[in-house]
């Protein structure tokens, strides 16, 4: 909420909920609205959304891990002297930016053998490769990496790989529809802006 004209207002959501996550919404959010008609109101109308600053309103935690795969799936495929890496958009309603596949390497040093997309880096300070992809959507949801060795450790030398990316869905699908005034019942101008980051994702 940008100026005290707009400050009582409810914030429709998109009608789909994931029963994958718990949902939890702020003290001063009507729950009612939240829980029947996916709207986020104030209980107290007297007392609106602050003005010029930020506030939680909801929260959500994935419950059920039984259907859940991440957007991105990685493979690794340690071999003689060679490994070959694979990963998949899982989801191909996603843009993935700044995806980044970091592969221990165990003391070895590697070669470069063919990469689909992407480019790759070894830092041989943190012993690792590092595969670094823009932008992974559904026109390269797949793709692979294949890399010889000087030598041939146990295969666990290469795991875990360490996974990161940035994307501008979120994984349970909340999308605001329409925020509303509510002394007129009209639309008010907003905008959103959608943040996926990845605080660890590992490969083991």
């Amino acid at each position: 909420v940008s100026t005290q004209s707009t400050w009582g207002v409810r914030v429709c959501l998109n009608r789909e909920q994931n029963n994958d996550y718990a949902w939890k919404t702020h003290p001063n959010i009507n729950k009612n609205s939240f829980s029947n008609d996916r709207v986020l109101s104030l209980k107290d109308q007297s007392k609106p959304f602050p003005v010029g600053s930020t506030l939680g309103v909801l929260r959500w935690r994935l419950q059920n891990t039984s259907n859940f795969a991440p957007p991105l799936s990685v493979n690794c495929w340690p071999g003689d002297g060679s490994v070959s890496i694979e990963y998949e958009l899982e989801r191909d309603d996603f843009v993935l930016n700044q995806v980044t596949i970091t592969i221990p390497l165990g003391g070895c040093t590697p070669t470069i053998e063919s990469a689909d997309c992407g480019e790759c880096q070894h830092i041989a300070s943190q012993d690792v490769l590092c595969w670094k992809l823009d932008r992974v959507d559904s026109g390269n949801s797949q793709g692979s990496l294949e890399f010889s060795l000087d030598d041939s450790p146990d295969a666990s030398a290469f795991f875990p790989l360490s996974v990161g990316f940035v994307g501008t869905s979120t994984l349970a699908n909340v999308q605001v529809v329409d925020v509303l005034s509510n002394d007129t019942g009209l639309s008010t101008p907003f905008s959103t802006e959608i943040l996926l980051s990845v605080e660890r994702y590992d490969v083991a």
